[in-house]
């Protein structure tokens, strides 16, 4: 037997699933999480292990749209900050005190990882 997220799924999955990884999957799967998709699987076991390999997938196919959104995003507020306070606006005073925590943070990650403190 294999299990594919759906038979009609528009999404690709690259995985298929055998037997013994199907056994592994839903032995890694806590009762309560596997609970949410066997209730909408009607108590079907191999309906609600399609539908989290499905879940599974939805998850992945949105991966990268994320990933280019968040640099996207955080390469606008650079630009806005720097047109705003300049070249160290990660300097400014007026940050409040959680964005100071962070950009320490931030720094002491580049430090340990020897980069350079620079947007």
């Amino acid at each position: 037997m294999t299990i594919s997220p759906t038979d009609h799924s528009p999404i690709a999955h690259p995985y298929r699933y055998n037997g013994t990884k199907i056994r592994a999957l839903r032995s890694s799967i806590s009762e309560e999480r596997f609970a949410t998709f066997k209730q909408l699987a009607g108590g079907d076991r191999r309906r609600a292990l399609q539908l989290y390999v499905h879940n599974a997938a939805l998850g992945a196919a949105f991966l990268w749209p994320i990933q280019g959104l968040e640099v996207t995003l955080r390469n606008a507020v650079h630009r806005e900050m720097k047109s705003t306070f300049g070249e160290a606006w990660f300097d400014e005073p007026r940050l409040g005190s959680i964005q100071r925590s962070s950009i320490q943070s931030a720094r002491r990650a580049l430090a340990d990882d020897k980069k350079p403190q620079s947007p």
